[in-house]
């Protein structure tokens, strides 16, 4: 039976500010490396934050109203990605929608928590064991090390642990290590979270493959 991962790949390694194409070339050349299948999650990264910035700006401060614009942004990346890996695009995303196949690509579909939560979603329809999210940190710490230099990388951590970590509440464009609902739910269904940084293929291509890779696993 060939494995499905179900990948989280975080706005902020596909666009940082622009479509990162040396970043793209190298997840396509790792994607079709393998025999696995895949679903991947895009998230909105700079085109889904500016977006939010300038409804704040205008007072428009609902936070269902940023959701969606954030949502937008996560669909053109989706329908980006899909081009250049020629994979099966959900263009209407809804993770009920999601069947085994060799590569899917989805996008956000709903406000109210990011695309984190759509990954776990289909992880939960499908029967995989995991969600892998591709941000741009390599590891959770015991702190935010921008802030704290003591800050300590934490290689394995139970679901308790985790979410006293993260905040409570989902608001547009939140910056976290994984969106606190999308937490919840993962806890909830008995799923792991392994968050690797986006562009350390080599530890990606390590975890799909069963090795020793840097990054965080997340599970009870």
């Amino acid at each position: 039976m060939v494995d499905t991962f179900v990948l989280s790949l975080g706005g902020s390694i596909l666009s940082p500010t622009i479509v990162d194409t040396d970043f793209v070339k190298d997840f396509r050349q790792f994607i079709l490396s393998h025999d696995s299948n895949f679903v991947i999650i895009t998230g909105g990264g700079s085109v889904a934050r500016e977006y939010q910035h300038a409804l704040r700006e205008v007072g428009v401060t609902d936070h269902a109203a940023q959701d969606w614009v954030g949502i937008m942004a996560t669909r053109l990346n989706a329908v980006y990605l899909a081009k250049v890996l020629g994979g099966e695009l959900i263009p209407d995303f809804n993770p009920e929608l999601v069947q085994n196949s060799k590569l899917v690509i989805g996008a956000g579909y709903e406000p109210g928590h990011s695309s984190d939560m759509d990954a776990v979603l289909v992880a939960e329809k499908i029967g995989a064991k995991a969600v892998v999210n591709l941000s741009n940190i390599k590891q959770v710490y015991t702190s935010d090390p921008r802030m704290n230099p003591d800050a300590k990388p934490i290689t394995e951590i139970g679901w308790d642990g985790f979410l006293d970590l993260l905040p409570t509440e989902w608001k547009p464009g939140l910056s976290s290590p994984f969106d606190p609902i999308a937490a919840r739910k993962a806890k909830e269904i008995g799923i792991e979270v392994v968050i690797i940084n986006g562009k350390d293929i080599d530890s990606l291509n390590n975890y799909i493959n069963g090795k020793n890779f840097t990054g965080t696993i997340v599970k009870d």
